[in-house]
């Protein structure tokens, strides 16, 4: 979904977010309150109210409420299994420009504890000399680990980055290789 798209359907957007426990620390997560879409999955070093403060700027038109049932463990449950093998059933919205939803939705197609170069993702998606707007593209992602922006890497590895921290995205990948 575009932000223009969005801006003109707020009426229908109420979310509900939580905090759950995961392999690698503690996550946000933050659903459609109707579809139980994933909107928001970001892990949490600090404070909850500063996490739940850049929720609430990601969805500005939204009404959100913490997610008082179970909709938001279950999901959060199945998505960090340890023997998961596709993530195909969990139903995600995506909230950016068209060019970042295209490059999001590639990301999806990399294997389970593979990693590619923004470079690969800027020629999977067309743009071979998009290396950079990939990379903005790619930082932009608010739905951690289901949007595996963690299997792209730089061509060098002290130019890796992680929106959520390097030794993160490094426990991560190593999750992933271990039970792929």
């Amino acid at each position: 979904m575009t932000s223009s798209e969005y801006k003109m359907d707020r009426s229908t957007f109420k979310l509900l977010y939580a905090f759950h426990s995961t392999p690698f620390g503690k996550c946000l997560i933050a659903i459609t309150a109707t579809s139980k879409a994933i909107v928001y999955l970001g892990f949490v070093d600090g404070i909850e109210a500063y996490a739940l403060k850049v929720l609430k700027n990601e969805w500005p038109l939204s009404e959100i409420s913490e997610d008082t049932g179970d909709g938001t463990k279950n999901i959060v449950e199945e998505v960090f299994q340890p023997d998961v093998t596709s993530l195909d059933s969990i139903c995600v919205l995506l909230k950016g420009t068209s060019f970042q939803v295209k490059v999001w939705k590639s990301l999806m197609t990399i294997p389970r504890g593979e990693s590619i170069t923004y470079e690969e993702v800027a020629k999977i998606i067309q743009h071979p000399k998009a290396i950079r707007p990939v990379g903005n593209a790619i930082s932009k992602n608010r739905v951690a680990y289901i949007v595996p922006c963690h299997r792209v890497t730089g061509k060098k590895a002290e130019n890796d980055k992680y929106a959520w921290g390097v030794q993160r995205k490094k426990a991560i990948l190593k999750y992933e290789r271990d039970s792929a």
